[in-house]
């Protein structure tokens, strides 16, 4: 519960000031999301990974963060005039049995009328639009649009989701090895691209739709989630998982990982690793390498870290090059990442509160 600290009135007209106690969750994605959330201004910061705001007092229960049972629900009881406007995205990370596939489920919400949204670079994702229609825009112009079930591939630019509300969507992040058990495609084939998961997995995969449309419970939406995922696994024994492993272990292990250690631990080849890596996880290694350096970068900056001291860690040539990285993969500069502007992308970053409970590269990025 909040607690509240004054009940006077100061100059600017707030009749009270409410301490709400988000935590990390807070420091992520508590400002931007109760700025949506309020009709009137409403002073905030945070303090000790805390938010302060001052608003007027009318209670409505809401939930942000992180919920479902897998995870640690957050409810917050929000003071304002209306408190109609909802933008929010939960994470959940998925079982034990799926950690090695799976980044995280995720239920996204929306009660704008229109959305213009920055999405950063991401792994590949399987998408349930429940509701809304619109599309996703890349930088090279192409537009892809909603379908019920959509499977975007793996993401090494930013892109744009531009949709009429409200929205609603339920969806699922696949690391290399889920990509390669749950999809049987070659990634590199729909890297910077988004289409209609039937296409790929008959129409069966609308029933799946129907039964997540049918609800608003996240534990629910996830259980879907999970039987969804467990229906596709039958393709693991066919992913080399020694690979993915030793992979993933490589682009965690440093902001600048050098190809020889990869190809000592795997003992392949330069070309064989660049094959199975476009097959995977698609791209080469040297582009993978760019595009978790820079999302690990901006991760940590929208922790609170300062420039200076991922420039210290000698992982970028200089500033010029720290930024030009960052935004490419982001769309938005470092200085930009904690302005509230970009409030989709600006959320996803808080999947790293999942650290410990999901895999490394996912919760770092």
């Amino acid at each position: 519960m909040p607690t509240a600290l004054s009940n006077d009135s100061d100059p600017k007209g707030f009749p009270s000031e409410i301490l709400f106690p988000c935590g990390s969750a807070g420091v992520l994605a508590g400002p931007l999301f109760f700025k949506n959330l309020f009709t009137m201004p409403a002073a905030q910061g945070i303090i000790d990974g805390q938010v302060w705001l001052r608003c007027i007092l009318l209670p409505k229960k809401i939930g942000i963060g992180f919920g479902g049972s897998s995870g640690s629900v957050l409810d917050v009881w929000t003071y304002s005039l209306g408190c109609t406007n909802v933008f929010s995205l939960d994470y959940v990370p998925p079982p034990s049995d799926l950690s090695e596939f799976l980044t995280a489920f995720y239920y996204f919400r929306a009660d704008d009328a229109a959305l213009n949204e920055l999405e950063r670079a991401d792994v590949a994702q399987f998408r349930f639009v429940l509701a809304g229609e619109g599309h996703m825009e890349f930088p090279d112009g192409q537009q892809y649009p909603f379908t019920p079930c959509s499977l975007l591939g793996p993401r090494t630019v930013a892109s744009r989701v531009v949709a009429k509300g409200p929205v609603r969507a339920f969806g699922v992040g696949l690391l290399a090895a889920g990509w390669g058990a749950l999809t049987g495609v070659e990634a590199v084939s729909l890297t910077n691209k988004m289409i209609d998961a039937t296409s790929l997995l008959g129409p069966a995969v609308l029933d799946v739709h129907r039964a997540l449309a049918a609800t608003d419970d996240l534990d629910a939406m996830v259980e879907i989630g999970i039987n969804f995922a467990r229906s596709l696994r039958q393709r693991a024994d066919q992913v080399p998982l020694w690979f993915t492993r030793a992979v993933d272990r490589w682009l965690i292990s440093s902001l600048k990982p050098v190809l020889a250690d990869l190809i000592a631990d795997t003992g392949l080849t330069r070309r064989q690793i660049e094959k199975l890596t476009k097959q995977l996880y698609g791209a080469t290694p040297g582009l993978l390498v760019r595009k978790y350096r820079a999302l690990r970068a901006a991760n940590a900056l929208a922790r609170g870290d300062e420039m200076d001291e991922l420039l210290a860690a000698d992982a970028f040539y200089d500033q010029s090059h720290f930024i030009r990285e960052v935004k490419e993969f982001t769309g938005i500069t470092p200085g930009a990442i904690k302005d509230e502007e970009e409030r989709l992308s600006r959320l996803t970053f808080g999947r790293s509160a999942l650290a410990g409970k999901v895999s490394s590269l996912s919760s770092d990025s």
